[in-house]
């Protein structure tokens, strides 16, 4: 196409094995990148969404609003659940006074993480729990024992480490929690594959 700058790449392969592995790489690699556009396509979708709700341009979302806005977004949950999960996502990290005084409130990216805690499925929480080494984290050896024996996938623990950095969203990236843990289940090509989710 003369009206696209992108250049052709021929790789050439020696042997049949290599010719697959290249193609396994980089099917797996442009797979991942998907995944992670898609990923971040749908964060800026639910941030669309609570800027819409956020009537007065506050930066926050009351109780209340945020459970109009899932009422909106068409979620069925119990209001004790609703009220549980937003107290967990409400870490209050960059509220002044002011806001704390006014009670619970979120903010965007407190948001996302409350929305993707809805969505959490039973059968991940029990995937999670049987490959985990402390209550809280799956290391990379144990997510690479994962990827091996649930999606038939051979990763190293260096390939295993750098899938946990691109989808875990808390400060440590060493290891997966439940939430990092979700977002690749949610937005990776091979999850779709897992008989496990089926």
């Amino acid at each position: 196409n003369p009206e696209c700058n992108m250049r052709e790449l021929d790789l050439f392969a020696e042997t049949k094995e290599e010719r697959d592995t290249w193609v396994e790489v980089l099917t797996h690699t442009l797979a991942t990148l998907s995944s992670l556009s898609q990923q971040r396509e749908y964060e800026m979708l639910l941030g669309e969404q609570f800027r819409k709700a956020d009537a007065n341009k506050s930066g926050f979302l009351s109780f209340d609003e945020i459970k109009k806005l899932c009422h909106r977004l068409n979620i069925k949950v119990s209001k004790d659940k609703m009220q549980t999960l937003f107290a967990e996502a409400n870490t209050e990290a960059d509220k002044s006074d002011h806001w704390k005084e006014r009670g619970q409130v979120l903010n965007e990216e407190e948001f996302v993480s409350f929305y993707y805690a809805l969505m959490r499925r039973p059968e991940i929480d029990e995937i999670f729990k049987k490959y985990v080494e402390t209550p809280d984290e799956m290391s990379p050896e144990a997510f690479a024992k994962f990827l091996m024996v649930e999606q038939k996938e051979n990763k190293c623990l260096e390939e295993a480490g750098k899938i946990i950095k691109s989808f875990e969203s808390s400060e440590n990236k060493d290891a997966f929690t439940i939430e990092g843990f979700t977002h690749f289940l949610m937005f990776n090509e091979i999850d779709r594959k897992s008989k496990q989710l089926n």
